[in-house]
């Protein structure tokens, strides 16, 4: 059970830094065309 719930954890990490990683991307890119 301990190895699903680490693999989760990671998984549930994985996907929040990726949201951030697209949201900081997206902010840059409007910055670019203003």
């Amino acid at each position: 059970m301990q190895i699903i719930k680490v693999i989760g954890g990671a998984h549930v990490f994985y996907a929040v830094i990726r949201d951030l990683y697209v949201v900081l991307f997206c902010q840059s890119k409007h910055q670019l065309r203003l």
